[in-house]
């Protein structure tokens, strides 16, 4: 970062590994679940119906499994710089686009860790739905990054999220 940025920036990231898997976890994926099915393509072409709409089932599986994991990516920045000011997001699946969120602008935290779990995804909602954006706790110091978020929004939703934790 140069000198004209904010020198109170932190930048978050994921580790190489993780971002591998993240980004190109599916098609690894694709190719294995349908090298399972590969074998029964020989048989496709024979007068039995069942192999085909076999065929046909997993194929709309992989349909629906993959627009929901592009919809996941879409909205998950691998890499986030969080500012005074608020967070700038970028490095987007497939994309160049560069997103900056306000930290008043955040109407919503949910999933993660602000839902108990240490090990799903956090969701965070803006004002602007296309601001919206997601990440998994393996973003390196995820724990850092989630306080950073709890103390900079709103102090409704700030007590909102507190509340939860001291339920039982």
């Amino acid at each position: 970062m140069n000198n004209e940025q904010n020198s109170l920036s932190t930048s978050y990231t994921y580790p190489f590994f993780y971002a591998l898997v993240y980004k190109y976890g599916i098609v690894i994926a694709d190719v294995l679940m349908l090298s399972f099915y590969l074998p029964n393509l020989l048989v496709i072409f024979d007068k039995h119906i069942y192999p085909q709409l076999l065929f046909v089932f997993i194929l709309v599986v992989l349909g629906v499994f993959n627009k929901f994991v592009y919809n996941v990516l879409k909205k998950l920045p691998f890499r986030i710089v969080a500012t005074e000011e608020g967070l700038e997001l970028s490095k987007y699946f497939l994309s160049k686009r560069v997103v900056t969120v306000r930290y008043d602008e955040i109407t919503a935290l949910e999933g993660g860790y602000f839902n108990r779990d240490k090990f799903s995804l956090s969701r965070v909602y803006s004002e602007n739905s296309k601001n919206d954006f997601y990440y998994f706790p393996k973003l390196r110091d995820a724990k850092q990054f989630t306080a950073l978020l709890l103390s900079r929004v709103n102090k409704e939703l700030y007590n909102d999220i507190i509340s939860k934790f001291t339920q039982k």
